[in-house]
């Protein structure tokens, strides 16, 4: 049996010690820090951005406890790990979370339609311990806090950030067609090794319409470059497509697609050498991520939604409202530790160059 836990690999030793401790008088045969071997069964914990849970010969049951709290490329990767055990040995399996925020891996999952799912769920709110583990004067005192709703009664619910005032966001909300409209669309990417994020804007009557905005996870370089590419055709024309500089091999490929130079740094100098910038030349737009351009850029998104110009598919773009709704800021400097989905994020300020 696997238990994994979050990225702390001490809970998952700490449900082990547990484990060991309710069984003191069952047939221990053998035990250690990560594991404990109970009549010829072995449970063992990981921590879940390790890889050693897989490649085991036989798994007969797995526990993911508090997933919806987790990273998403940690959630993705044990994912992949455990439901690559199922045409192998076909363990049980449970998830096992009280709710993080919109869009988490339970949500996702109980959000999907019951002809797709692979799982069968069960929310357990505090009626089913209600007279059991919890007396109704536990009840009483627990309502009265602010933790009622997520934990008690399994609502989701995003955080508070500071950095863009509820209302704007609830504004930038609206129901429209994601095709293209208009004349030119604006494409921005983050690539990362985990998650890469990708955003596409075009300009209707004065406003911003996000029309894609969206998460790959372990998106490998050549298959990004591709979808990138039928991207560019598929929004045709585009007038800007902005990567985060950070990401140099796939500039250079973008760039080389496209019919540009993949040497672009030499290029720059050449034009800088000639006062010209190289903004006006280049359609293939590497972004560096400096600190005075972080502020620019998170400058250029607060006007947007200040101004009423941005606006955000309500059903669609889940992901890129609760990086709003989550944001805060320290000088201009997103705080990329408490705001989830900052690929997408860092997407949308790119785009705003853009419209400048």
């Amino acid at each position: 049996m696997i238990i994994i836990t979050g990225s702390r690999a001490a809970l998952s030793y700490s449900i082990i010690s547990r484990i060991k401790a309710m069984m003191k008088a069952a047939n221990l045969q053998d035990s250690g820090m990560s594991y404990v071997d109970l009549n010829l069964v072995r449970l063992e914990g990981y921590p879940s951005d390790s890889l050693s849970a897989r490649g085991k010969a036989w798994v007969s049951a797995c526990l993911i406890d508090e997933s919806a709290w987790w990273d998403v490329s940690e959630t993705q990767n044990t994912l992949d790990t455990i439901i690559g055990y199922w045409p192998k040995s076909n363990p049980w399996t449970l998830l096992a979370s009280s709710p993080s925020k919109p869009g988490d891996l339970m949500d996702t999952i109980f959000k999907e339609e019951e002809s797709e799912t692979a799982w069968h769920r069960l929310r357990m709110d505090y009626r089913y311990g209600e007279g059991t583990i919890y007396t109704a004067a536990d009840i009483a005192r627990i309502r009265k806090t602010s933790s009622w709703g997520r934990e008690m009664e399994l609502k989701w619910s995003s955080k508070s950030g500071s950095t863009f005032r509820p209302f704007d966001i609830e504004r930038a909300k609206a129901i429209y067609d994601l095709n293209p409209i208009s004349t030119e669309r604006v494409i921005a990417v983050d690539p990362a090794s985990q998650t890469t994020g990708i955003v596409v804007t075009e300009e209707r009557d004065g406003d911003i319409y996000v029309l894609r905005a969206e998460e790959k996870t372990n998106a490998l370089h050549e298959s990004l470059s591709d979808y990138v590419y039928e991207l560019w055709h598929q929004y045709a024309p585009i007038s800007k497509l902005y990567i985060d500089n950070s990401a140099v091999t796939f500039v250079k490929t973008m760039k080389g697609i496209l019919g540009e130079p993949q040497e672009y740094m030499e290029q720059r100098k050449l034009l800088d050498s000639k006062h010209v910038k190289y903004q006006f030349v280049w359609r293939v737009e590497p972004i560096f991520f400096t600190v005075q351009t972080k502020r620019e850029i998170l400058g250029l998104l607060k006007q947007a939604l200040e101004g009423g110009r941005l606006k955000i598919h309500a059903k669609e773009h889940e992901k890129l409202l609760l990086f709003l709704h989550e944001c805060s800021d320290q000088e201009f400097i997103i705080n990329k530790q408490t705001t989830a989905h900052n690929d997408i994020g860092d997407c949308v300020q790119m785009c705003m160059l853009g419209y400048e």
